[in-house]
């Protein structure tokens, strides 16, 4: 890889991760959510800092070429990204569910004491 792509990538590296590290510290962004994203960027740097140490891991776990197991590693992020949102997304269904019933069970007591004391 050129060097001047190296710093480019390098550079959008440390901005994102700038980004996201202030996005927890106002508050826009759970800390939990963003540890992924935190990982993600710092092997992301890691790679762009020693560009050779893809081809080594690849060679190592038997990956013909390193491309193909950034692939793989960008496919498996975005597999743990999907299955930890839809892990998500099913807790608040479940939650969303429990305090409309809570709501519907208040209104139907409201209703009731309005009605006695009419």
């Amino acid at each position: 890889m050129p060097i001047r792509l190296q710093i480019i990538v390098g550079i959008i590296m440390i901005l994102g991760l700038t980004g996201i590290f202030i996005m927890v510290h106002r508050g826009k962004l759970n800390l939990k959510y963003a540890l992924l994203w935190i990982l993600a960027g710092v092997v992301g740097l890691i790679m762009d800092i020693f560009p050779g140490m893809s081809g080594r891991i690849a060679a190592a776990l038997g990956i013909e070429l390193p491309i193909n197991m950034l692939f793989f590693v960008g496919f498996c992020f975005a597999l743990l990204l999907v299955f930890g949102l839809t892990i998500k997304v099913s807790k608040m269904s479940d939650e969303v569910k429990r305090l409309t019933q809570e709501l519907a069970i208040l209104k139907y007591d409201i209703e009731e004491k309005k009605d006695v004391a009419e």
